[in-house]
C-alpha cells in the first residue's frame, strides 16, 4: 500500500489546540514557528465562542484557510463555528494523544493547559496522526441525528423489556409463558389497563380480543384466558397495590419508547424518500438504490452506514471502510510471537449494523449462506464467519457503487467454489501486522451528532 501522508493546507499556518470541557474549554494559540502566543479560557456560550473566533483572527492577523484547529472530538459547537469560518479542523484519538503526552512529561503530568498546547504542536509535527474534519451535507446530518436518536430509544426499549421481565417473574410470570421476552405491544397494553394477574382475569374477552388485534399478536384470546387463569404466586399481604403501580408505569414507559422510535423511524423513511433537491441528496438516492438491492441491507442498515461512514462512501474507499467498521482484524508481532485479534477500535454501532446485516444475508442469500457454511466448517465461530461475510459484502458495496449497478447473485454464484472462497478472505484472516498510521487509509471524520 501506498503511504498516504496529508500535508497542511497552508505552508505559514498557525495551530490553535483546543482542550474541550463541559463548562469552558482551554485555548492555546501557536505560532508557524511553535511558540504559544496567546492562552484563553473559553465558555461555553455562543458569545464567548465568537469572541474567540474574532480574536485569533485578529491575532493571526492571516488568511483563515491558515489557522488549524486541533482538539479530541469531531463535532460539538467550537468545530461548526471554526468550519463556518473556512478553519481546518483536525481530530485525534485520545488514546493516542495520550501517547503523545510522554514526549512533554515522562512523570506523567497533565493538566487542561497543557494539553491545549500538546494539541496544537503535535498537529504540527504529526499531522499524519490527525484526522482532517468536513461538515456533513445537511440531508446526512439530518440522518445522523436521526438515527443517533433512533439507536438511543431502542437501546432504552431494550432495558425497559429487562426490567419489566424481572418484575413480571417476580410478580406476573404466567404472562411470560406466551412470551418470554416481554418485548410483545400487546403484553404492554396489558399491563398498562391491567396490572395485576385479578385485574388481568376480570377483563372479558373482547376486550382481550382487541388488544391482542392492536398488538398484532398471533394469539388467541381463549389461550391467554387459560394462562390468565392459572394460580397466583404466594405474595406477602399489602403489595398489590405497590405490584400494579410498578408494572403499569414500566408497560407504558416502554410504550412510549416504542411509540417515539416508530416516529423516529418515520421520519428517517420520509427522508430517504423525499425528492432530492441538491447534488449531494440525488447521489444518496442512487446509493440507496445499488445498497439496497445487497442481501441483509435494509433502511436501518443503510442508515447507520451512510451516516458513519459518508466520506468513506462517497470516495468509494473499501481499505478506510473497514477499518471504521472493525472487520479488518489487528496483528501483533514481536520476534516468534504472531497474534491475529479482532479489531475493537472502530465504530461500534457501524460494526454491528453490519454484523445484522451479515446475519440476515447468511440465512436468506443462497450465496452467503452458502459461505456461512463453509467457514463454519474450516472451525470459525459464528461471530467470526459473519465478520468475514460483512468484510466480503463490503467489497461488493463498494463494487456496486463504482459500477453503478445493483446487486446481481449469479455473479457471485460462480464463485463459491471452497478454494476460491479462501483465497478470497485470506487477507482477513491472515493479514500482515498493521501498517503505521502515516499508511492506515482511515476515513477523514466529519462533524455533526
Amino acid at each position: 500500500m501506498k503511504t498516504q501522508l496529508i500535508v497542511g493546507s497552508c505552508a505559514e499556518a498557525w495551530t490553535v489546540g483546543i482542550d474541550l470541557g463541559y463548562h469552558s474549554h482551554r485555548i492555546c494559540l501557536v505560532d508557524p514557528q511553535g511558540r504559544c502566543v496567546f492562552e484563553q479560557e473559553v465558555t461555553h456560550t455562543g458569545a464567548a465562542i465568537e469572541a474567540l473566533v474574532q480574536q485569533l483572527l485578529v491575532r493571526t492577523d492571516s488568511d483563515p484557510a491558515c489557522l488549524e484547529a486541533a482538539l479530541e472530538c469531531p463535532h460539538g459547537a467550537l468545530v461548526e463555528a471554526f468550519l463556518a469560518r473556512g478553519f481546518s479542523v483536525w481530530a485525534i484519538n485520545p488514546k493516542a494523544l495520550d501517547r503523545f503526552r510522554d514526549r512533554f512529561s515522562l512523570a506523567g503530568a497533565k493538566d487542561d493547559r497543557r494539553d491545549a498546547f500538546l494539541l496544537a504542536v503535535c498537529l504540527r509535527s504529526d499531522r499524519y496522526a490527525f484526522r482532517r474534519v468536513e461538515p456533513l451535507p445537511q440531508c446526512l446530518l439530518q440522518l445522523k441525528e436521526l438515527e443517533r436518536r433512533r439507536k438511543t430509544l431502542q437501546e432504552e426499549e431494550i432495558r425497559g423489556t429487562h426490567h419489566l421481565r424481572e418484575a413480571l417473574h417476580r410478580w406476573f410470570p404466567q404472562l411470560l409463558t406466551l412470551a418470554p421476552a416481554a418485548d410483545k405491544p400487546w403484553q404492554w397494553s396489558l399491563l398498562v389497563v391491567a396490572p395485576t394477574l385479578g385485574q388481568a382475569r376480570r377483563l372479558s374477552g373482547k376486550r382481550l380480543a382487541r388488544i391482542l388485534a392492536a398488538g398484532h399478536a398471533r394469539i388467541d384470546p381463549a389461550q391467554l384466558r387459560q394462562v390468565l387463569r392459572q394460580p397466583d404466586l404466594p405474595q406477602a399481604p399489602g403489595l398489590e397495590e405497590i405490584v400494579a403501580l410498578e408494572l403499569g408505569q414500566l408497560a407504558a414507559q416502554i410504550q412510549l419508547i416504542h411509540r417515539q422510535g416508530l416516529q423516529l423511524e418515520q421520519a428517517i423513511a420520509g427522508l430517504l424518500r423525499a425528492a432530492p433537491q441538491t447534488e449531494e441528496e440525488e447521489r444518496l438516492r442512487r446509493d440507496m438504490v445499488l445498497l439496497s438491492s445487497l442481501p441483509g441491507v435494509g433502511a436501518k442498515v443503510f442508515t447507520s452506514v451512510v451516516t458513519r461512514a459518508a466520506l468513506s462512501l462517497r470516495q468509494k474507499d473499501y481499505h478506510s471502510l473497514a477499518l471504521l467498521a472493525g472487520v479488518l482484524p489487528v496483528t501483533r508481532q514481536s520476534g516468534g510471537k504472531k497474534v491475529v485479534g479482532m479489531r475493537y477500535a472502530c465504530d461500534h454501532a457501524l460494526r454491528d449494523a453490519l454484523f445484522n446485516g451479515a446475519w440476515v444475508a447468511s440465512y436468506r442469500d443462497p450465496v452467503w449462506r452458502s459461505r456461512y457454511a463453509q467457514l463454519r466448517q474450516r472451525g470459525k465461530t459464528h461471530a467470526h464467519a459473519l465478520r468475514i461475510i460483512g468484510a466480503q459484502l463490503l467489497r461488493v458495496a463498494i463494487a456496486l457503487l463504482k459500477e453503478g449497478v445493483p446487486y446481481d447473485r449469479s455473479r457471485l454464484e460462480r464463485r463459491t467454489d471452497p478454494k476460491e472462497l479462501k483465497e478470497l478472505d485470506q487477507w482477513l484472516v491472515a493479514e500482515p501486522m498493521d501498517l503505521p498510521a502515516t499508511m492506515e487509509k482511515e476515513p477523514v471524520m466529519v462533524s455533526g451528532g
